[in-house]
């Protein structure tokens, strides 16, 4: 699935997400294209896990003083449906 940038801010906006930047004030931003994830750990004694628990991120910028706010990709319903693992 690829990102849809202009349906992300369209989400964003109707969600109340379009205040000034948190950082200067200012209201100018862009969206990335592409996401990232930020990989849940279980154990602090244990080594980084791939492949496990994850939340996909979008990411906004400011244009002005460059802050990066993450957003939960599931939070926007921008996941891919995933199929029922039980044949139904």
């Amino acid at each position: 699935m690829a990102i849809d940038i202009k349906e992300i801010a369209e989400k964003l906006n109707n969600k109340g997400a379009n205040k000034p930047c948190h950082r200067c004030g200012k209201n100018s931003f862009t969206i990335l294209e592409g996401f990232s994830n930020i990989h849940l750990q279980e154990d602090f004694s244990a080594n980084l896990v791939i492949g496990g628990p994850a939340i996909p991120l979008i990411h906004v910028i400011c244009k002005n003083c460059g802050s990066v706010t993450p957003h939960a990709l599931g939070a926007l319903d921008m996941l891919p449906n995933e199929k029922a693992t039980d044949g139904k």
